[in-house]
């Protein structure tokens, strides 16, 4: 079992990394003094202008291992010269932590083998696993080459605990090495998530001082050396955010609490609080169904204001009793589901009938919204390019009822 500290790395969302070296030094002390195996300092980049914390130079390294030679770092696929980050971080950092895009997995699978080649212990960090099925998830650790762990990463804070186990078990399945697990906390069910997440078999549990963290807050670093059966010192508890250079959030919880709830990205919250306030945007993550998410432009018909959202679902019943059903499907789920997202849809459902017909619902957040919506996906450049597949392989063309049921 490893316990992870990543109290500077993700607690800087919270501070723009602007940790002070005197900060840095007095939490890796505190952590340093507990039986936490690895404390993660901040991401690894060379890229000019950066923070300490944001940055982890080879100075600044030296420094802390002075203090706790557990050091890691997190390297994202996007630092420009990461193979020159790594040669210089040798000796420095025990552990790489390599972030992983479920969408575009390949180049942290690059930074991984060679971060093992340099001898660094090595975890690829699968980032918001709520907006994937575990089969998906499953495909990418198939891909994936042999390191230390491999964690899923509850970015969102979208995880109920009923969530977890799947999770984890579709990794199992197709992944031989250890699994990790990172919480976050939006929807208090850090904890329970953790817990969960060990008893189906993960060896690695990230926590942090405080739950400091992006958006809704991370596990708490006690509770996770309590779910490892671990002690820690009275220091730990009595934490707390002013020592560390945090500064007074100004968005009400309720709002990453809801945020978790409907599957969005954490940074989604802040962007659009700045854009329209609190309480639109509180207000409308009350009605917002919880989906995954990709784009912001997608949500962007949900925060209509209030007098104008009134939820309809769309229900259409296809005569398809001739179809190839399973290409129907893949047409559907690959080229038709994605666009109509894209605009604002909420995908409910999909089914084949006893009697061959197929039924298909969306949710949308007024009627209005539902008839702009299905003018863009007609314009979308997508449902243009495809269109000949859709009519060989798909349902388009086909004759169909639909209803428009407004959701009371």
């Amino acid at each position: 079992m490893k316990v992870l500290d990543c109290s500077l790395r993700d607690g800087g969302f919270l501070n723009g990394w602007g940790f002070s070296s005197a900060v840095m030094d007095r939490l890796v002390a505190l952590v340093g003094a507990q039986p936490v195996d690895y404390i993660e300092v901040g991401y690894l980049d060379d890229a000019p202008g950066l923070s300490e914390c944001a940055g982890s130079s080879p100075e600044t390294l030296k420094r802390l291992q002075r203090i706790s030679p557990r050091l890691a770092g997190m390297i994202r696929p996007s630092c420009r010269d990461w193979r020159a980050v790594l040669r210089a971080r040798q000796g420095l950092v025990e552990l790489v932590r390599v972030t992983v895009q479920a969408l575009d997995p390949s180049p942290s699978f690059e930074i991984a083998r060679e971060a093992k080649a340099l001898g660094f212990t090595v975890t690829l960090n699968i980032t918001n696993v709520s907006a994937f099925t575990p089969d998906f998830l499953a495909g990418v650790a198939a891909e994936a080459p042999l390191v230390d762990a491999l964690y899923l990463a509850d970015s969102r804070g979208n995880l109920e605990p009923k969530d977890v186990r799947p999770l984890v078990a579709a990794v199992r399945e197709v992944w031989q090495g250890e699994i990790g697990f990172h919480p976050h906390n939006n929807r208090q069910w850090a904890v329970e998530n953790s817990a969960e997440a060990l008893a189906a078999g993960c060896t690695w549990l990230d926590g942090s001082v405080c739950g400091m963290g992006l958006g809704g807050r991370n596990l708490r670093l006690e509770e996770a050396l309590r779910l490892a059966g671990r002690s820690f010192s009275p220091a730990l508890l009595e934490a707390r955010d002013e020592d560390w250079e945090l500064p007074a959030c100004t968005i009400p919880f309720e709002l990453y609490r809801l945020a978790g709830r409907a599957n969005w990205p954490q940074d989604w919250v802040d962007t659009l609080i700045e854009e329209l306030g609190v309480a639109p945007v509180q207000e409308a993550l009350r009605e917002m169904p919880s989906k995954r998410w990709f784009e912001l432009a997608s949500v962007r018909p949900w925060l209509a204001p209030a007098a104008e959202r009134a939820p309809f679902e769309r229900v259409r019943i296809y005569q398809s009793q001739e179809a190839d059903h399973a290409a129907a499907a893949r047409v559907f789920h690959d080229l038709v589901q994605p666009v109509h997202e894209r605009h604002g849809a909420a995908f409910l459902s999909r089914d084949v009938l006893p009697t061959g017909e197929t039924l298909v619902r969306w949710l949308y957040p007024s009627e209005q919204a539902l008839d702009a919506i299905q003018k863009a996906v007609a314009a979308d450049a997508a449902t243009l390019k495809h269109k000949e597949e859709r009519m060989r392989h798909g349902l388009h063309g086909r004759t169909f009822v639909e209803y428009r049921l407004p959701r009371k």
